[in-house]
């Protein structure tokens, strides 16, 4: 499974467009909150 695919699943799963898309969204926006705390935990500002 590509990671492009993982969308078009969601949606085939969850039967809706709107839920798939607002999961994908919710994740990537941790992924990326998650990021940012890493950088923050492993380059303090001085």
């Amino acid at each position: 499974m590509k990671f492009n695919d993982i969308p078009v699943a969601l949606k085939q799963k969850l039967n809706s467009d709107f839920a798939a898309s607002a999961v994908v969204t919710l994740v990537s926006g941790l992924a990326f909150m998650g990021l940012v705390q890493l950088l923050v935990m492993v380059f303090p500002v001085k």
